[in-house]
């Protein structure tokens, strides 16, 4: 009988440690911030802005209790009086970051609406000096790390403000020092595009001079950003398709998280080569980055992908002719 009580305990605990570890909520701070009742200061990732079913669901969790996941969507079971980036679900299982998008179109997000054109929301608005295409350095990279300190600086935040204070985000990639870039078509297709904005790494923000030529089914884009530069940095692209099993890597901005970097391989090639399918993970707010062969040069434009089945896509950029501008 001892025995068995004690498998008892044994069960309950398991069970109990296995359960999501809930945090009571002092307050919320404001659209992207709550403090809990340690004091402990919580950034909700990617969210940069709200709509009305999000402010609803924000406004709903002061002092009741949230269930907190890292940026893998890991359970957060302890944390320290401080500042942490997480995923917040409430207790019934509904993500409050996702709230904050539209139900529509899962790359969308928040923003704050000027006279004429968007401004985009950032954790750190802090302006650097600006980054010159003449001051990134021009010898071989030899490994990832030092390929995506070269490489990043050419690839920016997208955004394109649809209705109310709504925009759909994506990420893009100068191809040449004057400022002509690439994107997704589908970032820009149902927006403001005479309205949309890109900040680059360093801060900055430009708008949009004209679009030079889009393909709705290839979907790609390309268009040259107003400027008074002509030292934009930019990526060299791919004179050579890469092989099955070759690594690659990407640079994008998931969830508004700016200049994130994700490697895998090719996987293959699909439709007559014109996508390239990768297990370099692409996700919401990606679409339209850079797909990079491992010396640095651009191979696809990212386009979509299935997290739990790895599968992702990018456009075959040598499909597409760019050798033009």
């Amino acid at each position: 009988m001892r025995k068995y009580f004690l498998l008892f305990l044994l069960a309950l605990v398991f069970i109990s440690c296995s359960k999501p570890t809930q945090f009571l909520v002092k307050n919320v701070i404001d659209a992207q911030t709550i403090e809990l009742e340690d004091g402990t200061i919580v950034k909700l990732i990617g969210v940069n802005g709200t709509t009305n079913k999000y402010v609803q669901a924000l406004q709903g969790l002061q002092n009741n209790y949230v269930l907190l996941y890292d940026e893998n969507y890991d359970p957060i079971k302890a944390i320290y009086e401080g500042k942490i980036l997480a995923y917040v679900y409430d207790i019934g299982g509904n993500c409050i970051n996702d709230f904050a998008l539209s139900g529509e179109d899962n790359e969308e997000s928040g923003a704050v609406q000027s006279d004429e054109r968007i401004v985009i929301d950032s954790d750190d608005n802090t302006e650097k000096e600006r980054v010159s295409g003449k001051t990134i350095e021009v010898m071989p990279a030899t490994s990832l790390s030092e390929l995506y300190e070269r490489d990043k600086n050419a690839v920016f935040l997208i955004a394109v403000p649809k209705t109310g204070n709504m925009y759909a985000q994506g990420t893009g990639f100068f191809i040449t020092s004057t400022g002509i870039a690439v994107s997704n078509y589908h970032v820009f297709e149902e927006g403001q595009q005479e309205k949309a904005v890109i900040k680059t790494i360093d801060k900055h923000q430009y708008g949009i001079k004209r679009i030079l030529r889009y393909d709705k089914d290839l979907d790609y884009i390309i268009f040259e950003v107003e400027n008074e530069h002509n030292d934009f940095p930019y990526v060299a692209i791919a004179q050579s398709k890469s092989g099955v099993g070759e690594e690659v890597f990407a640079i994008g901005n998931p969830r508004g998280l700016e200049h994130t970097l994700s490697k895998g391989i090719v996987s293959s090639y699909r439709d007559n080569d014109f996508l390239i399918q990768t297990t370099a993970e692409i996700t919401h707010g990606s679409s339209g980055g850079p797909l990079f062969n491992m010396k640095g040069e651009v191979i696809g434009i990212t386009t979509s992908g299935v997290g739990e089945a790895n599968l992702n896509f990018a456009m075959n950029i040598l499909k597409l002719n760019l050798n033009t501008y």
